[in-house]
């Protein structure tokens, strides 16, 4: 059995590569965060070093693959508890954001939750306010409210089709 350090590591690996496939790209300008953003300069737990990708592709990237999160969670009586990992989960991105861009560059680059657990897909997670400029229609989607909050939650891979066409972005 994997531990929860090693497993997160896992899934930001998995991400990373999945990042690199779809734009063609290599370990030098899409790799995940050794110390997963937790050190100075490194602002989420995957980098995206080339600006052509960033330009397209503008998010602040928090893996989470862990078991404590339910659909119930996402729908339902739970989304508006302070327990709710999402909740927990979207703090983390914030306190990146502020830390980071914000005050490092004035720039305000989106957050984008990347999640998933034992035998699911993965699944991005967005604010709502920062991806309804992208034709998201077309893709099977999620919309919830948590905490006043409005997201959208999609697979992974889905989501990645509204920046183009793998390979197209090279």
């Amino acid at each position: 059995m994997m531990n929860s350090k090693n497993k997160g590591k896992s899934l930001e690996n998995q991400v990373a590569a999945i990042l690199r496939n779809f734009f063609g790209s290599d370990d030098r300008h899409i790799k995940r965060n050794v110390s997963s953003g937790t050190q100075k300069g490194e602002e989420s737990d995957i980098n995206i070093l080339d600006s052509n990708i960033e330009s397209k592709f503008p998010f602040l990237i928090e893996v989470k693959n862990q078991e404590k999160w339910k659909f119930s969670d996402l729908l339902g009586d739970n989304v508006n508890r302070k327990s709710n990992p999402f909740v927990l989960f979207w703090k983390q991105i914030e306190d990146h954001e502020i830390k980071t861009f914000e005050k490092r560059y004035n720039v305000n680059k989106p957050g984008l939750l990347v999640f998933s657990k034992a035998f699911y897909p993965i699944y991005t997670m967005i604010k709502f306010n920062d991806i309804r400029q992208y034709d998201y229609t077309k893709l099977s989607y999620l919309d919830t409210t948590i905490n006043g909050t409005r997201y959208l939650v999609f697979e992974f891979n889905s989501f990645l089709t509204l920046f183009g066409d793998k390979h197209e972005n090279k």
